[in-house]
């Protein structure tokens, strides 16, 4: 072997693999570009009109750190054989993959300085989209096949404009337009729709679009699966399409292709409804031109609409003109009385009962009216005739204390005296409308244990209640 002064020094080779058609990584001895002396050869003058790249004489490698038995035998210098043991992706930390695998060495190294190739895409790939997409080639492509649709719509799904439907299928050309000297825009391009469909927006004619006012938002009726058919999202307008309505021609309401400032009013498009309407007459009754108050999308006969004025109990199932006399339907009253006058006059004149039905009938039953929610009847109150309480017929006024009503149960008493014996007039203090005898609050002083069954005599001497001592010692 001819004695070469770098023989035994040690170099770091930055170079990448040969691969062989299979796809395998193999030794650099395995390549029969190399084994022929046509690879040395090109290398060597390559390496003569290599600008810039500083190497000597006699060892032209650049920083290239092995063995020379890796390329050169003892029996002669060259031309160079790769040895079997020679592993491009051990020695360069190139790993080589995909498309590079089929590649010949001087493709990447224009040079016998090895350490001269460049490692990063842009040195070996020409940049099309002019840096706007940043240097990493990985972004989007790949060494298997570096045209890979895949790839790149799944890079495009982390952008603002994730591809969906038909999209997907569409040539990137489609919306990023070719511009010239051969430039493609990128980044920056609009998001919505109009931008790429203008043609489509203004050249619709059924309807036409663009004299009916449509909204330029394409997705407010298309989606990116298919043009056709369009759906308007109704309910996001306002006007949400519902009972009759939702089975309707657009044509039925945008009359003329109207869509811009259609009115959402019912009278609108029902007013020969109105108009007509004879039972009743809606417009010498004086109807409201708002449909919706008796009527609904559902269902246009049996219209009703009272929630001003609920009908329940009796009043439900009651013909119109029993309430809304001579066909007058507005400014009707919602009162009782407005009514039920007569009624009042018959059963309650002179008594001062409020003109409030409410506070004593229900809808439901007239007869057995009661209300005593200010004073609510329970125990033997509860099955008294009115009269009991409410002496001649008065109902007004009548006072809620117990002496009003049981003064003579007072002062009859003698077992003990109340009256002598200073009880208080407010007898639920031991009495309860359950049972009238046998009642006794001791909630001042709990009746416990020995106390519990005594006579009240025995603590409440002479028949004084009130002022008996709680403490102890006092008996």
């Amino acid at each position: 072997m001819p004695n070469h002064p770098d023989c035994q020094q040690s170099h770091i080779y930055h170079d990448r693999s040969l691969p062989n058609p299979k796809g395998q990584f193999r030794k650099l001895g395995d390549n029969p570009w190399l084994r022929s002396g046509l690879f040395l050869a090109l290398f060597a003058a390559l390496f003569v009109i290599t600008a810039g790249v500083t190497v000597t004489d006699d060892f032209p490698h650049g920083e290239f750190n092995g063995e020379c038995s890796l390329c050169h035998t003892n029996e002669a210098w060259a031309p160079a054989v790769i040895s079997p043991k020679f592993d491009h992706d051990e020695v360069s930390g190139f790993i080589m993959r995909g498309v590079h695998l089929d590649l010949g060495c001087p493709e990447c190294h224009k040079s016998l300085n090895f350490a001269a190739a460049p490692r990063e895409c842009a040195g070996c790939h020409q940049d099309v989209h002019l840096g706007e997409l940043g240097s990493d080639c990985g972004q989007c492509h790949e060494e298997i096949s570096f045209i890979d649709y895949g790839q790149w719509q799944r890079r495009h799904n982390d952008t603002r404009m994730p591809l969906t439907g038909r999209h997907l299928t569409a040539d990137c050309e489609e919306c990023h337009l070719p511009q010239p000297q051969g430039r493609m825009i990128w980044v920056n391009l609009p998001l919505d729709c109009y931008a790429c469909h203008i043609d489509d927006y203004q050249g619709t004619q059924n309807p036409d679009h663009r004299d009916s006012g449509f909204s330029t938002g394409c997705d407010q009726c298309h989606g990116t699966y298919g043009w056709t058919p369009a759906h308007f999202a109704h309910n996001s307008s306002g006007f949400p399409l519902t009972g009759g309505h939702a089975g309707l021609d657009c044509e039925a309401c945008h009359i003329n292709g109207n869509y811009e400032n259609t009115s959402s009013v019912c009278y609108s498009c029902h007013q020969d409804d109105y108009d007509r309407t004879e039972n009743p007459d809606h417009r010498a009754a004086g109807y409201a031109t708002d449909c919706t108050q008796c009527h609904s999308t559902s269902d246009w006969s049996g219209a009703v609409d009272h929630t001003g004025f609920p009908l329940t109990g009796g009043h439900n199932g009651l013909d119109c003109n029993d309430c809304h006399a001579n066909g007058v339907y507005q400014g009707t009253p919602t009162d009782c009385f407005a009514c039920h006058q007569d009624d009042y006059n018959r059963e309650h004149a002179g008594s001062g009962f409020p003109t409030d039905c409410t506070q004593c009938h229900s809808t439901s039953d007239w007869s057995g009216a009661v209300d005593h929610s200010a004073f609510p009847l329970t125990g033997a109150h509860g099955t008294l005739d009115c009269d009991a309480c409410h002496g001649n017929g008065v109902y007004e006024g009548t006072p809620h204390d117990c002496y009003a009503c049981h003064r003579d149960d007072y002062d009859g008493t003698t077992d003990p005296n109340h009256q002598a014996a200073g009880y208080p007039t407010d007898c639920t203090q031991c009495h309860s409308t359950s049972n009238w005898d046998s009642e006794v609050d001791h909630s001042g002083f709990p009746l416990t244990g020995g106390h519990n069954g005594r006579d009240c005599n025995d603590c409440h001497g002479n028949g004084v209640y009130a002022g008996t001592p709680t403490d102890c010692y006092a008996c």
